[in-house]
């Protein structure tokens, strides 16, 4: 499971945000967690994040989430609702 500490290594890991970003004090995180671990991350230049972590609802729960957004994003990709 995802810490707050281990946001900024994950993020830069896969190539979402930049080093100097963190180094520059432009990236933040907020742990907004309920059931779920939830990280929302915003990053000047890098872009906006939610990271999400299986919690009490489980990582099936998460993983059908991802899956309903994923569908989402595909089905109004070409359309003016862009929200991914």
């Amino acid at each position: 499971m995802l810490d707050l500490a281990d946001v900024a290594p994950y993020l830069i890991d896969k190539g979402l945000i930049s080093e100097r970003a963190v180094v520059d004090g432009r990236f933040r995180v907020a742990d907004v967690s309920r059931l779920n671990r939830v990280f929302h991350v915003t990053s000047e230049g890098d872009g906006c994040f939610v990271l999400k972590g299986a919690g009490e609802a489980g990582e099936a729960g998460v993983a059908r989430e991802a899956a309903v957004l994923e569908r989402l994003c595909s089905v109004h990709a070409s359309s003016e609702l862009a929200f991914c």
